[in-house]
């Protein structure tokens, strides 16, 4: 392992830091199953940090079943964090929701709130105040959750949604029988810091890191829908492959359509 440098002026507590670089090294595989991590020592001089910074990010990767202690042997890597799920982006609509078929999903709530700004944007709505409908929901893949998401719907389609049809059925499933035509969307993927209320629907450390996606969806040109999706990084993960657009002499990159990773 390498010596590595921590983001000491953030907000992330320096142990949450380590337990995040250690899981991804053994995701990645740079440790065996079954093989001893190194030595505390050895991991508070790479870290440049105390023995109880490295004791708390090892008890958070014992606690997730990641690393296992033996008494008077050391600790060894139990299992090799694992992405339940990973979303091919083929450019179609078609496959991004082809995630929602193979995973399971818990409705949390399903409110008339008050439009926040952002979304207002988003909706180009006239009056930012207006009242849309917000959707939370949770999902997981084998039992373990990885991905929360809010949902918001457009003041045109909210009001002619039986709410009851959301706990069995997707929201675009929902749009579609009412007469949406979605046909696009735009999506920005960034990241983000784990907040009290997603940590607990998650099983995410407050502070630690997630994917954030922000999509709109559009139905001939007007944007019907808002999701803000939060993902765990190591339970999900995006995987595009890119082709060159003109090989050699362009340097602009486009998804492909065939034969995904």
């Amino acid at each position: 392992m390498l010596q590595t440098s921590l983001h000491r002026s953030n907000k992330i507590p320096l142990y949450h830091q380590v337990a995040m670089l250690l899981r991804t090294e053994l995701a990645e595989g740079r440790v065996e199953v079954g093989a001893k991590i190194p030595p505390e020592h050895d991991l508070m001089q790479r870290f440049s940090v105390s023995r109880i910074t490295i004791r708390q990010a090892i008890d958070s990767l014992v606690q997730e079943g990641i690393l296992v202690r033996k008494q008077g042997r050391g600790t060894f890597v139990l299992e090799a964090p694992r992405r339940n799920t990973v979303t091919e982006l083929a450019g179609t609509l078609n496959a991004i929701e082809t995630l929602g078929e193979n995973t399971d999903v818990s409705l949390l709530g399903a409110v008339y709130v008050t439009c926040p700004p952002r979304i207002a944007q988003a909706f180009k709505m006239a009056q930012p105040m207006g009242t849309v409908l917000k959707v939370t929901r949770v999902r997981s893949s084998n039992g373990e959750p990885f991905e929360y998401l809010a949902n918001w719907i457009a003041p045109d389609w909210a009001s002619r949604i039986n709410l009851d049809e959301l706990r069995h059925k997707s929201l675009v499933s929902v749009l579609k029988r009412l007469g949406a035509q979605l046909d696009s969307a735009d999506q920005i993927i960034s990241a983000t810091l784990t907040s009290p209320e997603v940590s607990e629907c998650l099983g995410a450390p407050v502070g630690s890191p997630l994917l954030q996606g922000h999509r709109i969806y559009y139905a001939g040109g007007v944007s019907v829908m808002v999701l803000e999706s939060l993902y765990r990084p190591d339970r999900y993960a995006y995987r595009v492959r890119l082709s060159a657009a003109e090989p050699l002499l362009s340097e602009v990159w486009v998804t492909s359509m065939t034969n995904p990773l």
